[in-house]
């Protein structure tokens, strides 16, 4: 653990000489956003400079493309076998060079509706991870899904510019309550659990000369995990 540490205060120490880009999943406002600024408040001489780049494998190509960071949710507590499918998914293709540090975020979903909607809603949209996470109250609600692989920020964003079809619930941060005035909280915590956090990770990566099976994926991963500290707040 003494050599790990050692190790992170070297890279650390030379990222604070300079500005380093770092392509962020998703987009602003979503938990991806809220994590990085987490992130850089605690390091805040790493002087990283967040670049949102929407799915996660666009996140991992412009980092290998451009040889910079990538910032992305691999685990939530809530998910059975808490990995993120979507990120073992990438995985496949995209191998971990090395951890260069970790962030946990408590999740809070919320559900937006448009103000001058009925409020007898057939769909939910969000991230598809966000809908396994939600699983239980989609069900409760009888409500159909629909992926929006940019994530939920970009389905309550869409959900406000009328993107999609009517009667249509949008799910995503809590903290976009207060960014879109023609939306109103249709329902609040809608989680499967009320205390759950994903963890996000700041990484290198490179592509793979072949892809690797699903399972060979979680495990590569799983081993990367082994050994962080979590700590919640």
């Amino acid at each position: 653990m003494k050599s790990v540490t050692v190790f992170l205060l070297l890279i650390f120490s030379t990222f604070s000489a300079l500005a380093q880009t770092v392509y962020v999943q998703a987009s602003k406002g979503s938990f991806n956003d809220l994590a990085i600024q987490k992130f850089t408040k605690r390091h805040p001489k790493l002087l990283l400079t967040p670049t949102f780049t929407g799915t996660l494998n666009n996140t991992f190509k412009l980092g290998v493309e451009h040889s910079t960071l990538v910032f992305t949710a691999v685990s939530n507590s809530s998910l059975k076998g808490q990995l993120v499918p979507q990120a073992v998914q990438a995985l496949q293709d995209y191998k971990i060079d090395r951890v260069l540090g970790h962030v946990e975020l408590s999740i809070k979903f919320c559900a937006y509706i448009l103000k001058d909607e009925s409020k007898t809603p057939k769909t939910v949209v969000s991230h598809p991870a966000a809908l396994l996470q939600i699983s239980h109250w989609v069900s409760q609600n009888h409500l159909q899904t629909q992926d929006e692989l940019a994530g939920t920020a970009v389905a309550v964003k869409n959900l406000s510019l009328n993107e999609y079809y009517s009667n249509t619930l949008a799910v995503g941060s809590c903290q976009l309550k207060y960014t879109y005035k023609n939306l109103e909280l249709f329902a609040e915590n809608v989680g499967n659990h009320k205390k759950s956090y994903t963890q996000f990770l700041l990484m290198k990566v490179h592509k793979r000369a072949q892809p690797i099976a699903f399972n060979s994926a979680s495990t590569e991963l799983i081993a990367k995990l082994k050994g962080l500290t979590l700590k919640v707040e």
